[in-house]
C-alpha cells in the first residue's frame, strides 16, 4: 500500500503551501495598512 507516501508527498504540498499562503498574508496586511493610511490619514 503506497498510503504512507502519499501522506508525506500531501504534507509537503501542504506546507508549502502554509509558506506562501502566510507570505501572501505579510503582503496582503502591508496592502491593508496603505489602503487604511490613505482613507484615514487623508493626504499624507
Amino acid at each position: 500500500m503506497m498510503l504512507p507516501v502519499f501522506f508525506l508527498v500531501l504534507r509537503k504540498k501542504f506546507v508549502k503551501n502554509l509558506i506562501l499562503l502566510s507570505d501572501f498574508l505579510k503582503k496582503y496586511q502591508k496592502f491593508v495598512i496603505i489602503i487604511r493610511r490613505t482613507f484615514l490619514g487623508g493626504e499624507k
